[in-house]
């Protein structure tokens, strides 16, 4: 006979390390995962959480980081109480900040704003762009080296029906091509008016990033986007001063 582990494996997705494992067995009508433990079914996402870490008391909820009830990631996961789990989910917070219209119109965002015009939604602690997140709820992950575009080129739209993923070099073309690409401010690097980071910066974010550390997670470190971050570990921008920094 299986053992509980043994039948887990079987039944789910496994991806790459940070993106969601989805449960291909049972769902609940809420749509979470779940599977007969002892005679009983239990909800998926919580066994996953003690298979990788051990029992979970029973005054407290498991909860998902990345808004997939599918997901039975550990690292998606955490544990909360029952007042955690009543706080809105991302998805709950995405559509309470957005104007609906038709099928093929833009949908609007109506929260917060970066300085070019996107919305902007904190996500586990971080800032992300609100077309990103539209298109992550609706589609699933995008991996680093992707960026979310938009068909309408309207920076605040979030309907997934207006975006499209490519490539930085896509991204970059896109811009040029809808006349949004400013070359007005020919400074560079630390020169830069709205530089938010040094030429020593850019040198530790890729010496980070070759140690293992997340884009995300050195965006949060010196306060920039994982787009940016992604530019530099792949040479694309502060690139003038590598050579000097060697």
């Amino acid at each position: 006979m299986k053992s509980l582990q043994e039948r887990f494996d079987s039944k789910v997705e496994m991806r790459g390390i940070d993106e969601c494992w989805l449960w291909m067995g049972g769902l609940t009508a809420s749509g979470y995962g779940q599977i007969r433990v002892n005679g009983r079914n239990q909800v998926v996402h919580r066994v996953a959480w003690e298979l990788e870490y051990g029992p979970i008391r029973n005054e407290l909820c498991c909860l998902h980081r990345c808004d997939t009830l599918r997901c039975v990631n550990p690292r998606h996961l955490f544990l909360g109480t029952r007042h955690t789990k009543n706080k809105k989910s991302l998805r709950e917070r995405f559509r309470s900040k957005i104007r609906i219209g038709d099928e093929d119109e833009c949908w609007l965002w109506m929260g917060a704003l970066s300085t070019t015009g996107y919305g902007q939604i904190r996500v586990n602690g971080c800032l992300q762009f609100a077309h990103r997140v539209a298109w992550e709820l609706v589609y699933g992950f995008i991996s680093d080296d992707l960026c979310c575009l938009h068909r309408c080129d309207t920076p605040r739209c979030v309907n997934p029906r207006h975006l499209f993923l490519g490539t930085h070099y896509d991204n970059t073309h896109d811009m040029i091509a809808k006349g949004r690409a400013n070359y007005t401010n020919s400074a560079k690097g630390e020169k830069h008016g709205m530089a938010k980071i040094t030429a020593a910066d850019a040198k530790m974010i890729r010496t980070l990033r070759a140690a293992g550390w997340l884009q995300r997670e050195i965006g949060v470190k010196f306060g920039i986007s994982q787009v940016t971050v992604s530019m530099i570990c792949l040479n694309k921008i502060w690139v003038d001063n590598l050579s000097a920094l060697r």
